[in-house]
């Protein structure tokens, strides 16, 4: 959570953002779940709303906020936003 933190201390507003390629690669087995876009790709990029962050806002209820705004990019892009 460490912009979340950051946003926090500065006073600034978060934008979530998700991106979807297809075709792409998921390789499996990984922590991150990474993605890699396959050549001429078709990308979609989704942008959430901005999310206000006050100083010394618990960070628990910012961080299920911010998870909830990227799911919602990440299924508005077309990818499952918790794959398997």
């Amino acid at each position: 959570p460490g912009a979340l933190i950051v946003a926090r201390e500065a006073g600034v507003p978060l934008q979530p953002w998700a991106v979807a390629a297809h075709p792409a690669l998921r390789l499996r087995g990984r922590w991150d779940r990474h993605v890699v876009p396959l050549p001429f790709c078709r990308l979609r990029v989704e942008e959430g709303e901005p999310i206000g962050v006050r100083p010394r806002e618990p960070l628990r209820p910012l961080l299920t906020r911010l998870q909830a705004a990227l799911d919602d990019a990440a299924s508005r892009a077309g990818r499952d936003p918790s794959p398997d």
